[in-house]
């Protein structure tokens, strides 16, 4: 990507600098969007279901003795789909000639009636637009006896109109969704239908909860931490949600997630703080912080973030700890629908109070041998300021000619070089390249810079700092025109981190020598 006149400018190809140090994981990825799911698989989704009638797949009479209930179907011209609608139904029935579907969704957790519509909410919400709950929704109402919700909505599903009646019941510890739904327009003409096959629901037998177990507490001596999940109706998932994760336990119930994220390197509270909430501001399509308060955690300083982010049409409320302690840099985040946040703020405030360190720090990283660049094409050589400086794994612009970075202090540094068509003076050139900061993003310049001289080459240097989707970046640039060429040396970090790296950007670019092909 190109700026006017053939002046390449970096930042508008240039990735976000983020890396796994500041990640508190996408959160798109840890909201899974599948309508009215259970948070896993559905507790009975790897068992065929033992059903009554010679267990035909359209039998009538649906019963499920590992569930405990039965159910019967509204008719014959109700069958089985010829591929599941929801993995995680025990059973599943459509009418293809009113485009309507019935299932039965059935999880053994510790729901209440009121987080049970929750969690249905918020699922619809992410694999739909435009959800509208239904007017007097949800209405209490009674099935087999006892206390259930009635939950009424209409969702756009693939640009159509969906009308869904959901009617939870909680019993015997397992939490029950009877899902039926159609196209809004052809709603009425299947009512009756959704109407007999809910009032045909029956409890098998009356039975107790069975007890939840705690998960046992987590130990890691690599990383020098102890933690334990909150309480009961926690686990620990076979498959977590957020990669970079060391440790996740979550809360089906209440749809809670508390996951911890660590990396020895060298760091501080402040730049961990810094990076993890420009982060989430960066993965969220909105962004709200609530607090942002000093606090202690496992007997050392940390940062406690409380802050609200929009995924779609959900709002999820976070609640985090970040704390750097011997050489490990940790990040403790909970979360959960922000409609479920008081519910389960004491288990993420227990989750916190359980977290220690073990007295058994990790020996540091050494530090590497400063990476240098000698460039015949280009004719300059420079180097990193110091063994804390790095070559990026990931390029951070494919027209960069060398690049550096601290992940420590997230300082980045990198040089773009290229012939100029005809003559240009400094000053055009450093006129074109802001031109293209300013097309990058919201460009505003800073005090700083002026006139200087790079290896006895007359150059010019300017701050300036950029917004991207709400976070501030801030930029020292160098430029230069030799030989028909023109150079650009960047610096830059987060706004608030630039001056723990400025001493570096200074000492990179005082490392600038030009060969004889550059004097040319």
């Amino acid at each position: 990507m190109f700026a006017p006149d053939g002046v390449k400018c970096y930042h508008r190809v240039m990735v976000s600098p983020r890396r796994k140090l500041g990640r508190i994981g996408r959160l798109a990825a840890c909201l899974l969007p599948a309508l009215c799911l259970s948070l896993d698989a559905g507790l009975y989704a790897q068992e065929p279901p033992s059903m009554t009638a010679g267990g035909s797949s359209d039998a009538l009479v649906v019963e499920r003795s590992d569930a405990n209930y039965r159910i019967t179907v509204p008719g014959t011209h109700w069958k089985a789909p010829s591929q599941p609608i929801n993995p995680s139904a025990d059973f599943e029935r459509v009418n293809e000639a009113s485009d309507a579907f019935c299932m039965v969704i059935t999880e053994e957790e510790p729901f209440t009636l009121e987080t049970l519509r929750e969690v249905v909410l918020f699922h619809a919400r992410s694999a739909s637009t435009k959800l509208s709950e239904r007017p007097g929704s949800p209405t209490k109402c009674r099935v087999d006896g006892k206390d259930a919700l009635r939950v009424e909505f209409a969702a756009g599903i693939d640009g159509t109109e969906i009308s869904y009646q959901t009617t939870c019941l909680v019993a015997g510890g397992i939490a029950y969704q009877i899902v039926c739904a159609a196209p809004s327009t052809l709603f009425a003409g299947v009512a009756k239908d959704f109407a007999s096959f809910v009032d045909s629901f029956r409890l098998l037998a009356e039975r107790s909860p069975r007890p939840f177990p705690v998960p046992a507490p987590h130990e890691n001596p690599a990383l020098n931490y102890r933690v334990a999940a909150p309480g009961a109706g926690w686990r620990i998932p076979a498959a977590r949600t957020l990669s970079t994760a060391d440790y996740e336990c979550r809360r089906v119930s209440t749809y809670a997630f508390c996951q911890i994220v660590a990396e020895v390197g060298e760091t501080d509270l402040d730049t961990l703080r810094a990076v993890a909430v420009a982060n989430a501001k960066s993965e969220s399509g909105e962004f709200r912080l609530i607090s942002d308060d000093p606090d202690t955690i496992g007997g050392k300083p940390s940062r406690r973030v409380e802050f609200l982010t929009r995924v779609g049409e959900n709002a999820v409320r976070f609640l985090a700890q970040y704390v750097v302690a011997d050489g490990v840099a940790y990040q403790l985040v909970c979360w959960s629908p922000d409609s479920l946040a008081t519910p389960n703020r004491p288990d993420f405030d227990a989750f916190f109070r359980g977290f220690a360190l073990l007295g058994r720090p990790p020996r540091p990283p050494r530090p590497g041998i400063p990476p240098t660049h000698f460039s015949d094409t280009l004719g300059y050589r420079c180097a990193a300021p110091s063994g804390q400086w790095r070559t990026p794994a990931d390029r951070l612009n494919p027209d960069s000619d060398f690049e550096i970075e601290r992940p420590g202090t997230q300082g980045y540094a990198l040089v773009i070089g290229e012939a100029l068509e005809g003559e240009m003076p400094l000053d055009k050139f450093v006129e074109e390249v802001q031109v293209g900061l300013h097309e990058g993003g919201t460009y505003l310049a800073q005090p700083g810079g002026g006139a200087t001289r790079i290896d006895g080459v007359e150059a010019q240097t300017f701050e300036c700092t950029v917004d991207l989707e709400g976070i501030t970046y801030r930029y020292t640039v160098t430029c230069a025109v030799l030989g028909g060429r023109g150079y650009q040396i960047y610096g830059w970090s987060l706004d608030e981190l630039f001056e723990k790296n400025r001493e570096d950007f200074a000492k990179f670019l005082a490392s600038w020598r030009w060969t004889s092909e550059g004097r040319e």
